[in-house]
């Protein structure tokens, strides 16, 4: 597996994606975060049906 690349904004700050089959995956996380969620790892929960972690 490929290292994450990290796309970086002033306005979201960093997001972390790696390819996968072709498609970029994006860390959950990152994503709340940059939304603004308060709470990222529980916003990833609650709204995400299937959640695929990689290690």
């Amino acid at each position: 597996m490929e290292l994450p690349q990290i796309f970086e904004n002033k306005e979201f700050g960093k997001v972390r994606a790696v390819e996968h089959n072709g498609a970029p995956w994006f860390v959950g996380s990152d994503v709340a975060k940059a939304l603004g969620y308060e709470r990222p790892n529980d916003a990833v929960n609650a709204h995400c049906k299937k959640i695929n972690k990689f290690s």
